[in-house]
């Protein structure tokens, strides 16, 4: 289908399902794909002579087009039959040279391809698709077959209950698994590793969506399912079903079935994923990374497919559901208080508000997907190749927007359509109403806006100091809790004192030892003291004579084994020592007997001086088994509870103290929004813990410098916040806004624009 511009008359099948006459036959046969509706009344004037004017053309087309004779063109679609004989007077569609026969209880306008501009194979309704290096028919019994077992559940309501709940237990069973699945994930990141586990994935979602799609068709219609292969996007194979004719003539269940075939094939290929992934992951792990693919792949196809705000088979369920055909063209008229000609004698019309809610909900949801797609997608294209990654996204956007709403329903005819009016004269055509609500909306551009810039916050205390290990050391007392108020200088815990106290002591006896011999070198010896110095030499001396001359009679008695090897090494040691003694001794004597000099007292000075900063360190390292509080505030550790008996390394954290008597916030604000903060500003912040309170406060301090942010560059502003109850804790977060002052509303709204004007435009001028 759609292999032509316009509308085109199927002759081969004219003489077995619908024998017309020869007049009807001649009319007919000027729907040759080529000539648009026009060009079609024009020819039935001069060739065939009839009297026919546009909106009986019309009728004639439904006509055909009911019973398959005609088939929609690209740019021209069939026009939706009437609901019944009244409505089909009302619309002028009897007389004429072409014959109108009773429509009775003909079926409303449906939302499937046929009845709009263009086909939609991103819903899976697609009427087929031409063009490209890939466009065959395929015999549909192997796919029919195929999809039978998976369209199973839509036999009946306990069936589709069933398996409901299958697909629940399976999604559970996979976020209870989600490490495993997480772990198997990363595994297809990497290189080019992904690329076929998608392709993969997309081709199981095809071949069971078209597959599915065909039988139902086949289940739930009188006619034999149509199968194409054509080629998708990027040139990849595509396997395509014709819905053109089976869904607009059945039934509205069996359209809900047909409908519904697609996300039932993609929930039971789910399932089949998740048991395969279950089933391999300790024995063929690239089976089970496949399986883990297509089940996040169908995932994600299902609630796109799903979302009844797309177009798509959501959309689609929804509206032969409500049984209101082009809903989501009726629900954009409904939002201006219009209506669709051929839904004016709809059996169960939906109320107003129900539509208009529903528009609103669809744009809200696209203003979210562009939204989306500009901050991250755009974002990132324009930060790594500038304007024409800006381009390149407005262009896909473009082109996404356009295939979401190309589909959307026309006018009964597209004969007699009156040239677009300018829109400069369109002013006198509008209704009062119109004029109204344009003139509130300029009204409301040129108000005053109080623009606030924002970020997120974070709560700062106003003042903070660490308590640490100024040494090495076991904990052996706590004497503060978490949430304690302290003082500055407060004693918090007490380290082990052993090792410095010890130190302490031995580095006063050497000092003292010293000192005095400093004050002996200074007064000089007594002849008492060079006497007793003498005798202790002379000892020294004989009792070294004697330890030589028994070490050499042990000596000789050794050569001659007289005495053990023990004895003659003890007696050479003895006389060993007794010589070191004799050498001391008589160093002792020519030192007390020697005159006074200077440097010896420098040097005894010096060494009183090393013995006074031992003490000192050893002092400090006393007081350093005190930990004390820096500053007044509140603790806040968790460590405290279980420090005691800890050993801490010099430097290493114990606790915390904050100074809350100031609450300080960091706010990061977008650099682009930056030049509109001003020192002692007013700010107000919203913590997420307490959603329904704000606390204003004041700019202290901007910062000097850009940092990333996780979108874009910010700018960090800290405020002072009032909380005169203590109700923010500090590392609380949130959102801030900060005063940027009064400006028009239009300007605040257009910043952003006027920006990307200036600066980014402004760089692609050469």
């Amino acid at each position: 289908m759609f292999g032509s511009p316009y509308r085109r008359f199927d002759a081969a099948k004219a003489d077995g399902s619908m024998p017309l006459s020869a007049v009807d036959l001649a009319l007919a046969q000027l729907f040759d794909g080529q000539r648009d509706a026009a060009a079609v009344l024009d020819a039935a004037h001069t060739r065939l002579g009839l009297d026919l004017d546009a909106a009986r053309l019309e009728g004639f087309a439904a006509e055909l087009g009911m019973v398959g004779l005609l088939h929609a063109g690209r740019r021209e679609p069939l026009p939706p039959p009437a609901r019944s004989e009244a409505e089909a007077r009302q619309l002028g569609w009897y007389g004429g040279g072409a014959r109108m026969r009773r429509l009775g209880d003909a079926l409303p306008p449906t939302t499937v391809d046929g009845t709009r501009h263009g086909p939609s194979l991103g819903a899976g309704l697609a009427a087929g698709r031409s063009g490209g290096w890939l466009d065959r028919d395929c015999p549909p019994a192997a796919f029919i077959a195929m999809g039978r077992f998976l369209i199973g559940p839509l036999a009946s309501q306990r069936a589709l209950l069933v398996f409901v709940v299958l697909v629940v237990a399976a999604l559970i069973a996979a976020i209870a698994h989600r490490l495993e699945g997480l772990r198997t994930v990363i595994g297809l990141f990497g290189a080019w590793r992904v690329l076929p586990h998608l392709l993969v994935s997309a081709a199981l979602v095809n071949l069971f969506t078209t597959s599915a799609r065909a039988a139902a068709i086949a289940r739930y219609t009188p006619e034999r399912p149509r199968l194409r292969l054509v080629s998708g996007a990027l040139g990849l194979p595509l396997l395509t079903v014709d819905t053109v004719g089976a869904m607009e003539q059945a039934q509205r269940s069996a359209r809900l079935r047909i409908v519904g075939a697609a996300p039932v094939a993609i929930a039971a290929l789910f399932v089949l994923s998740v048991l395969a992934w279950f089933l391999s992951a300790a024995t063929i792990p690239r089976l089970a990374q496949q399986a883990l693919a297509t089940g996040i792949a169908t995932a994600i196809a299902l609630v796109l497919r799903l979302n009844p705000l797309g177009q798509s088979d959501g959309y689609a369920l929804l509206a032969n559901a409500v049984d209101h055909p082009d809903l989501r063209r009726h629900a954009q008229l409904a939002l201006f208080g219009l209506q669709r000609p051929w839904l004016q004698q709809h059996a169960r019309p939906l109320p107003r508000s129900l539509l208009a809610g529903y528009a609103a909900l669809s744009a809200a949801f696209w203003i979210a997907v562009l939204g989306l797609l500009s901050v991250f997608a755009g974002s990132w294209l324009s930060e790594r190749y500038g304007g024409l990654g800006f381009l390149f996204m407005v262009g896909v956007t473009g082109s996404f927007m356009h295939k979401q709403y190309i589909n959307r329903g026309g006018d009964r005819s597209t004969l007699g359509v009156p040239p677009a009016t300018p829109w400069w004269k369109r002013w006198s055509t509008w209704s009062r109403r119109q004029k109204i609500g344009a003139g509130a909306a300029l009204a409301a551009c040129l108000l005053p806006y109080h623009y606030e810039p924002s970020g997120g916050f974070e709560v700062l205390p106003g003042m903070r100091a660490d308590v640490g290990a100024l040494i090495d050391g076991d904990v052996r007392e706590v004497l503060v809790q978490e949430g304690d108020l302290v003082q500055a200088g407060q004693v918090i815990a007490r380290l082990d004192d052993l090792a410095p106290r010890t130190g302490l002591a031995a580095a006063q006896a050497e000092s003292a030892r010293l000192q005095a011999e400093l004050a002996a070198a200074r007064r000089g010896a007594k002849e008492q003291e060079i006497e007793v110095a003498r005798q202790q030499m002379n000892t020294a001396r004989k009792a070294a004579e004697v330890a030589r001359a028994q070490a050499s009679r042990l000596q000789s008695a050794y050569r001659s084994k007289s005495v053990t090897t023990q004895d003659y090494e003890r007696a050479r040691g003895a006389a060993e020592v007794a010589e070191q003694q004799s050498l001391e001794a008589q160093r002792g004597f020519d030192l007390v007997a020697s005159p006074v000099v200077e440097e010896r007292i420098k040097a005894l000075e010096a060494a009183v001086a090393e013995a006074d900063a031992k003490i000192e360190y050893q002092r400090k390292a006393l007081e350093y088994t005190n930990l004390t509080a820096p500053i007044a505030g509140r603790v806040v550790s968790q460590s405290l509870l279980f420090a005691r008996g800890s050993f801490l390394h010099r430097g290493e954290l114990l606790a915390t103290i904050e100074d809350r008597t100031t609450v300080l916030a960091e706010i990061k604000i977008p650099e682009a929004a930056i030049a509109q903060v001003q020192l002692d500003g007013a700010a107000t912040a919203k913590p997420w813990a307490y959603p329904g309170s704000s606390f204003d406060g004041r700019v202290l301090s901007v910062a000097p410098a850009a940092e990333e942010g996780p979108y874009s560059r910010v700018v960090r502003v800290r405020v002072e916040l009032s909380d005169p109850e203590g109700t923010l804790r500090s590392g609380m977060t949130g959102n801030a806004k900060v005063d940027g002052g009064w400006h028009l509303a239009i300007v605040v709204f257009s910043r952003a624009l006027l920006r990307f004007v200036l600066v980014e435009l402004w760089s692609w001028v050469p």
